[in-house]
């Protein structure tokens, strides 16, 4: 990386790449100042500036005033912590896009339009976007290589230009010049990618940023540039085993703390789209068979000081349970006998949530909803490990009181950000509001908890990278619609075991509009007996001029004749290359609890 990162170039006793030290904060703080004197100094130098007159009003021609989007000046800001910036309100952040325009002068050139959406980014989409895990490369390194490198300028300035555009819904001309200044930026960045030599891991964070503007356009690419960066990983990898290549010890943090995982991420969670236990279940299965020595259980605080170290706990203690506990036995139904003591530490850890202090909550509102929606990832962390391993569906049924608190606490969350401006997207590599809604509505069988829980996800369509709630809700209707075929439904147990059914691959058809779901019924593996039906349904997005009418055997067999452009399937998700007719295939590596962030 390149020397002017001051935060990416630690030593080897550096603990946190993004955490500075004092004397590495005395220097930063002391660089900015000295920015803003040049700054100052050059403006007492500079003649006063001329104006122009564009369709009859009067503009001031430097670029130190405020651009035609309606700008004002930045503010120097102290560096926040973690912690700081989940708890950020939406309307503290739209106050920050105000810095001095001296703290600018890093800025590697760029138009006022290109400076406006840069700015845009660090401001707003950089926090507001980012996810628990991707807070420090969203907010701390992409800025800083972007200062360097004119491929991470561009790329990031495309996010911000994308980002408002999301947000301008009554203002066509404005949507227009961010749409153009988008597709501008995603050229030069593409240019400057190509001029010159840039480090290997600079490459791989152009990757990650560039996925994450793709899947954001549902654009196809985004898969392909997945398999580029984790086969450039690979690569990485194996040149540093061989010998060839060797990194920083800046460069080696940075790949193993937060540019691999990340890539990880976004290619893992696809793998637990369709059936969230069953993904649990594998990833279990493959922990254990490691043979990873049992450890000690966890102690958990008197009390939690703040949300991040909630969350952190919970983490904690799922990680301890997956190795330390075992899936109930196919054959006798018996759980080992730590599944009680998963179940109190999570309970313990429920009880401590609510030692958090409130006093925080009067400054950021927004920290009681992050609360709720940690609450809501501990319900759901309880289901799974004491439904783990289950080849009954109606082991769900004792769950209730949970799935309608998981509901509740999405109503409320809902209804809050409808009074003030709801973020819809999300690009970062925490998901978790499209996987809760959908575990919810295809594990309770109570008509009226599983139904409120689909509404939300159509009525807030809620967008995580590639992944629309609209898309889940057509697949999970059908579902409902399976199970309840030719009943009566008041309760969960007017649904036997023997109508129940889970999802089993789903085969995306983007030229037709179509899905082709597999459902399979108990005991849900074809190994042993389990039955598969097959259904269509169509996506969000409809092609078909009459789209409320069902699908004829017709237009199933003609989409049935292309290839899927996505296949989702329990713990694996493929991609087709169009070009080449072959699938990019991920496989689950890894497990991560839905945690979201609003």
């Amino acid at each position: 990386m390149n020397s002017d990162l001051l935060w990416v170039n630690k030593d080897s006793t550096s603990a946190h790449l993004s955490r500075s030290s004092k004397a590495e904060t005395a220097r930063i703080r002391a660089h900015v100042q000295h920015l803003s004197i040049q700054q100052r100094q050059r403006r007492k130098s500079a003649p006063p500036p001329r104006t122009i007159r564009r369709n009859g009003k009067v503009a001031a021609s430097d670029q130190s005033a405020p651009s035609k989007f309606g700008m004002g000046e930045l503010k120097d800001s102290e560096l926040e912590s973690e912690d700081q910036q989940l708890s950020r309100t939406a309307d503290d952040r739209t106050q920050d896009v105000r810095i001095l325009s001296s703290a600018l002068t890093w800025l590697p050139g760029g138009t006022p339009e290109e400076r406006r959406s840069f700015l845009f980014f660090l401001k707003r989409t950089a926090q507001e976007w980012s996810g628990y895990r991707d807070v420090s490369f969203w907010n701390v390194l992409v800025p800083q290589a972007s200062a360097a490198h004119q491929s991470i300028f561009h790329s990031v300035t495309a996010l911000g230009a994308l980002h408002e555009s999301l947000e301008t819904n009554e203002d066509a001309d404005k949507e227009n010049q961010l749409q153009q200044l988008l597709w501008q930026q995603c050229s030069k960045a593409a240019i400057a990618a190509n001029q010159g030599q840039i480090s290997h891991t600079v490459a791989l964070m152009s990757c990650i940023i560039m996925v994450c503007l793709q899947n954001l356009q549902s654009n196809p690419v985004a898969f392909q540039m997945l398999r580029t960066s984790a086969n450039l990983i690979n690569d990485l990898e194996q040149q540093i085993a061989d010998g060839t290549l060797t990194l920083t010890s800046s460069e080696t943090t940075l790949l193993q703390d937060y540019l691999k995982p990340i890539v990880e991420r976004l290619g893992t969670r696809y793998c637990f789209l369709v059936d969230l236990p069953s993904a649990f279940a594998l990833h279990v299965d493959a922990k254990q068979a490691e043979n990873i020595p049992r450890t000690e259980v966890p102690n958990l605080p008197s009390k939690f000081t703040t949300l991040l170290e909630a969350r952190n706990s919970l983490d904690m203690i799922a990680a301890w349970s997956v190795v330390n506990t075992t899936s109930i036995d196919e054959v006798t139904g018996i759980y080992c006998d730590k599944k009680d003591l998963v179940e109190s530490l999570l309970t313990q850890w429920h009880d401590l949530l609510e030692t958090v202090p409130s006093e925080a909550y009067k400054e950021h509102p927004n920290l009681g909803v992050s609360k709720m929606l940690l609450k809501a990832a501990g319900l759901v962390t309880k289901i799974l490990f004491d439904t783990l391993g289950s080849v009954q569906e109606c082991i769900y049924d004792k769950h209730i009181h949970k799935f309608k608190e998981i509901v509740r606490i999405y109503e409320h969350v809902s209804k809050t950000f409808t009074l003030k401006r709801r973020q819809k997207v999300s690009f970062g590599i925490d998901t978790g509001i499209i996987h809760t809604l959908a575990f919810v509505v295809g594990r309770c069988r109570d008509p009226q908890t599983r139904r409120e829980a689909l509404s939300l996800l159509r009525r807030d369509d809620h967008v995580e990278g590639d992944m629309r709630a609209s898309t889940g809700s057509s697949v999970l209707q059908s579902l409902i619609e399976l199970e309840e075929e030719g009943r009566i439904v008041t309760r969960q147990e007017d649904v036997p075991e023997e109508a129940r059914v889970r999802i089993w691959e789903d085969q995306q058809f983007w030229h037709s509009g179509l899905v082709k779901i597999y459902f399979i019924r108990s005991p849900y593996d074809p190994h042993r007996g389990g039955k598969f039906q097959e259904v269509w349904a169509r996506m969000p997005v409809r092609i078909s001029e009459e789209p409320d009418r069902p699908l004829s055997p017709t237009q199933q067999k003609a989409a049935g004749l292309e290839l899927p452009n996505v296949v989702f399937a329990r713990g694996m998700a493929a991609f087709l290359d169009e070009n080449t007719g072959d699938y990019h295939r991920i496989t689950l590596s890894s497990f991560f609890l839905p945690m979201p962030r609003m």
